[in-house]
């Protein structure tokens, strides 16, 4: 069968923001895919300049939440490496990881789409799987409907209630830092307050 063309570029995106998905799981993910490859693997750490004592690009805002350590530099090569993020791209990356809460995740530009990418981890961690066990749906009609207007069977929309929550603890955590605002319109109030 014949792909339309509307297929066609949806795989063609499905394609392009892969590479975001699997950057967002970090050296693990990196050196399992190149396990066959140990020059990259060794290359993660010192190919670009040691990542594990180079300082952080005055741009980037990573979580407060993790004190420094060389696996937080190196969990942000790897992701640059495996999503081919350039610094100044990689805007945010928050490594925190609660329960029905924040997962880890990274804010980058993608000049090829225009578009802002916001990647978050899947399961991975002991505790992603406690948020996976939160199995009970959450009615999310009037959300959908809040932000799209009318939508036709909205009233039978569900969703998974540990995804939900964890995609609004996400939000809520960009909001306060003025994330978006400073990327899709130029707030430089927001670019400051997300400094901060």
């Amino acid at each position: 069968a014949q792909l339309s063309a509307d297929d066609a570029r949806l795989l063609d995106l499905a394609s392009h923001y892969h590479s975001y998905s699997l950057a967002v799981y970090g050296w693990a993910m990196f050196l399992w895919a190149r396990r066959y490859k140990c020059h990259e693997c060794c290359g993660m750490c010192v190919g670009r300049g040691c990542s594990c004592c180079c300082p952080e690009p005055q741009h980037l805002y990573m979580d407060k939440s993790c004190c420094w350590k060389p696996t937080r530099r190196i969990y942000r090569e790897a992701l640059q490496r495996f999503g081919n993020i350039r610094d100044e791209d990689l805007v945010l990356v928050s490594e925190e990881d609660r329960v029905e809460s924040v997962l880890p995740h990274y804010v980058a530009i993608d000049h090829s789409t225009q578009s802002v990418v916001i990647a978050v981890r899947g399961s991975f961690s002991p505790g992603d799987f406690l948020t996976d066990a939160m199995w009970q749906p959450a009615y999310i009609g009037d959300l959908l409907q809040a932000v799209h207007g009318p939508v036709p069977g909205a009233e039978s929309c569900y969703c998974h209630n540990g995804m939900l929550g964890c995609a609004k603890a996400i939000k809520e955590q960009l909001d306060r830092l003025g994330v978006l605002p400073a990327l899709l319109y130029g707030d430089p109030g927001a670019a400051q307050r997300m400094r901060a």
